[in-house]
């Protein structure tokens, strides 16, 4: 399927497909282009039915896991489209190895993006968090601050401060 079976990033030909339903067309600044990301949200992969569970495909896509990067794809041979994403397993891999060579944490892009909370309870569910894999992950807890700026919910221009705080927190 790719080019260089060792390099995950590959040349794009032509326009990106559309995303999901999020996906908007905007102006990158450096080459003054307007285009859609074609990115898809973990939410939508849920919602949408690609995957069945958090980790399980749909039974006509292809789920996989990069050996390196420890990250699943999706391919979709009806259409032919390739999906990249995280999800529980692989945020709990790069939670521990941040944790594994002493890192003082790790960031989240954007909360909106996740399904009931499947990705940040991997999070939780860390030892880092106070969790291992034989408790049962605490609910994150999402207080919105600040305004929204008038943007379409969910673009890339769209910013909102996020406190995240354990609902099991004494």
């Amino acid at each position: 399927m790719a080019l260089d079976p060792t390099n995950q990033y590959q040349k794009q030909f032509g326009q990106a497909p559309q995303g999901d339903p999020e996906d908007s067309y905007w102006k990158d600044p450096c080459t003054d282009k307007v285009a859609i990301s074609g990115q898809w949200q973990f939410k939508y992969l849920r919602r949408q039915g690609l995957l069945a569970t958090p980790v399980t495909a749909a039974p006509d896509i292809v789920r996989q896991v990069d050996s390196i990067s420890q990250t699943p794809w999706l391919f979709n041979s009806t259409i032919n489209k390739f999906y990249s994403y995280d999800d529980p397993e692989s945020i709990k891999v790069k939670v521990d190895y941040a944790a594994s060579k002493g890192m003082a944490g790790t960031m989240v892009w954007l909360m909106h993006m996740d399904y009931q909370n499947e990705l940040i309870s991997a999070i939780h569910g860390t030892s880092v968090a106070g969790g291992n894999s034989e408790t049962k992950p605490a609910k994150a807890c999402l207080k919105r601050r600040g305004k929204h700026r008038g943007n379409k919910r969910g673009s890339r221009r769209h910013r909102r401060s996020l406190q995240i705080s354990d609902s099991n927190a004494a």
